[in-house]
């Protein structure tokens, strides 16, 4: 990442575009405190990034390596309460909350199956719902929509833009300018470590008109 400067505000869901290798990972991973930077400042929800790390990692819901980020040999069900352990619910509350995402992804039929046994779409979106369990109000959400098929990538989109209508921010990595222009408030394009575009998908198609 090269001079990369940004404001996210509070309530739009920011759409982070790029081509694969241009950074946008990296940024997540840094705005996450997976990846201390080697210079500079960010705040989430307030809380500085490497200075207030605990605060941050409680204020935000993440979605970083999809299906990867799951325990295969657990069920859905256990890998929700699990998740929901690690961010200090008690037992009723992480059981009722898994409950509740279970319910609005409509995966409450394979529940209690192994999630080895689930198809890489259904696996997707119980990632997603995994992003949801300490109902952060800032969700970061890199590339969610990979590997589903298109009935389940709308749903996915569907459900974001939910969230965001009850209070939530979203920044929402993906490299599918359709997705970003249907979804997103605002769009930053990065490429090379470098923020080249900044602005809503209609200034961004306006300055292309000026440049040809």
């Amino acid at each position: 990442l090269r001079q990369v400067s940004l404001e996210i505000l509070q309530g739009e869901i920011f759409g982070l575009l790029g081509p694969n290798g241009a950074g946008k990972t990296t940024l997540i991973k840094c705005l996450t405190t997976l990846l201390i930077p080697s210079s500079g400042d960010a705040w989430i929800h307030g809380f500085h990034i490497v200075k207030q790390e605990n605060q941050v990692r409680a204020a935000v819901g993440c979605m970083l390596m999809g299906e990867r980020g799951l325990y295969w040999k657990l069920t859905g069900r256990e890998n929700l309460e699990y998740f929901g352990a690690l961010y200090h619910l008690s037992v009723p509350d992480r059981r009722r909350r898994a409950r509740e995402i279970l319910t609005l992804l409509k995966l409450e039929e394979i529940a209690d199956r192994s999630v080895e046994s689930y198809s890489s779409g259904q696996k997707m979106m119980l990632a997603f719902g995994k992003a949801l369990v300490n109902d952060a109000p800032v969700l970061i959400l890199d590339e969610p929509t990979n590997t589903l098929d298109v009935p389940s990538a709308r749903e996915l989109r569907a459900l974001v833009r939910r969230l965001n209508a009850a209070g939530k921010t979203v920044l929402y990595t993906t490299h599918i300018m359709s997705e970003a222009e249907t979804l997103c408030n605002r769009v930053a394009v990065v490429d090379r470590g470098e923020v080249i575009a900044l602005g809503t998908v209609q200034e961004l198609k306006d300055s292309l008109r000026r440049d040809h």
